[in-house]
């Protein structure tokens, strides 16, 4: 990507667990969903997949 000249990456999150899928909480408006703050699993799925990019 920097080779490229971009400066920055988007992506989206992957959860690679015993099911891989994209992580998609959507933009629904319900009590209590989507939560506003990942879960602990959530956030670390996305710094290994970061990681893995770096």
């Amino acid at each position: 990507v920097a080779e490229l000249g971009f400066g920055a990456l988007k992506t989206n999150i992957f959860l690679f667990d015993e099911r891989p899928r994209m992580h998609q909480p959507g933009f629904a408006r319900a009590p209590g969903w989507p939560e506003l703050n990942p879960d602990r699993k959530v956030t670390q799925a996305l710094r290994d997949q970061l990681g893995a990019f770096r």
